[in-house]
């Protein structure tokens, strides 16, 4: 693997200007922001349905080579790293750099994870992988509303996601296997992730996308949230014209030139004390909402990331 850092790359960990929250998981001590921040540059929490499920599930073999996407904190990249994998974890924030290099210094990673400055596949080479990983920015936020770094996903929910996964199987070596999660619009029965996917990957390459809650729910559950912004009305006419009338939390996995492995159940972390559900996720989001100051609900230019992919 090989990345060009160009940035320089200066920001404390830990920080001194919020507090640490620290999650134990498989004999991890893993620090981040908590919950409760709405610093722009926050190092994305931990949650039981979101990195602590990826990172449960991740079962790379040994010596593979592996890349975490906007590695946050570094969870998925000390999960990999736990199981013997080569990992380079990669991400666009200063401040999740270092909480991600400090967090593989205090659990005896150095060595097997390479952390550095890079925005989703810039600067690596293709055909190298075999496993990609991601927890990218997914929440859908409306047009021209610059959210939090590691989680406004653009008007669609895509403008991480489709990049992501349009480029992952330039990226992956046959054999080679992606994985990622998302909130995603879509319809009933189908999502933009699944969409996406299905037309970045080829024939003799397999594909399996599943609803981590068993079901979607109306977009209008989402668009609630965001009741106070000046654009709502004409971004719900926009998903309407799109069809996009449902809300689906998914499992994305894709395999290059070779059949996926039988599918695991999708569980919780066995310390786990959060039941996985749309009520339980928006209790989540109402709770960091009504944190944000007036600061963070600011505008920004639309660019064509905010798009739906032209082939959607």
């Amino acid at each position: 693997m090989r990345s060009t850092e160009t940035t320089t790359i200066s920001a404390p960990w830990p920080p001194d200007d919020r507090p640490v929250a620290v999650t134990r998981f498989n004999g991890l001590d893993i620090e981040s922001d908590g919950p409760s921040c709405v610093a722009q540059d926050r190092v994305f929490p931990l949650f039981d349905d979101e990195s602590l499920l990826l990172a449960a599930a991740l079962d790379p073999a040994p010596d593979t080579s592996v890349l975490d996407v906007g590695t946050g904190s570094g969870i998925l990249a000390l999960a990999a790293a736990q199981r013997g994998a080569t990992v380079l974890a990669t991400d666009v924030n200063p401040r999740a750099i270092a909480c991600a290099r400090h967090n593989t210094d205090a659990n005896g990673f150095a060595n097997s994870i390479k952390i550095l400055h890079a925005d989703v596949y810039t600067g690596l080479d293709r055909g190298k992988l075999d496993l990609i990983v991601a927890n990218p920015p997914f929440l859908p936020t409306p047009p021209e509303l610059e959210l939090l770094l590691t989680s406004g996903g653009g008007p669609y929910g895509t403008r991480i996601v489709s990049p992501l996964i349009a480029d992952a199987r330039a990226m992956l070596r046959d054999g080679g296997r992606f994985v990622c999660l998302a909130v995603s619009f879509g319809s009933p029965g189908s999502s933009v992730a699944q969409q996406l996917v299905e037309s970045a990957f080829s024939d003799g390459d397999d594909v399996r996308v599943r609803d981590i809650y068993g079901s979607s729910i109306s977009v209008d559950r989402l668009l609630d949230l965001y009741a106070r912004w000046h654009s709502i009305t004409s971004w719900r006419r926009m998903l309407a014209d799109h069809g996009l009338t449902e809300l689906h939390y998914v499992l994305i996995e894709a395999s290059k030139a070779t059949p996926l492995p039988a599918p695991r159940a999708v569980q919780l972390p066995p310390e786990s004390t959060f039941a996985g559900s749309w009520d339980a996720r928006f209790r989540r989001y109402e709770a960091w909402f009504s944190a944000l100051d007036c600061t963070v609900w600011v505008p920004r230019s639309r660019g064509e990331a905010d798009a739906l992919p032209h082939y959607l």
